[in-house]
């Protein structure tokens, strides 16, 4: 008989403690789907992309430098520089952040 009322008093627990927990949990996983629902991954992946084209341009720009370091010219051509820095410049503002 005793071992009967414990095991009476432990379940009546159980479902106390259940019935307490599972609305919460029910709010959780609702408040879960509702985020993996408003996940935009295209804004990420537009950025992922222009950060690469800026790479891109970047390496390009420094593999025209160690050309042109490594052709010895002692002769600096301003003038191109200009143009690669105006480029670069205007790429930079066209480009969006964000």
């Amino acid at each position: 008989p005793a071992a009967s009322a414990l095991r009476t008093r432990s379940q009546a627990r159980r479902d106390v403690v259940s019935a307490g927990i599972e609305p919460r949990f029910r709010r959780l996983e609702t408040q879960t789907e509702a985020l993996r629902d408003t996940i935009d991954t295209s804004a990420v992946e537009s950025q992922l992309k222009g950060l690469t084209d800026r790479r891109d341009g970047a390496g390009t720009q420094l593999e025209a430098l160690a050309r042109l370091y490594a052709s010895g010219e002692d002769k600096q051509d301003f003038e191109a520089l200009a143009t690669m820095v105006a480029r670069a410049s205007k790429s930079c503002l066209s480009s969006p952040l964000a």
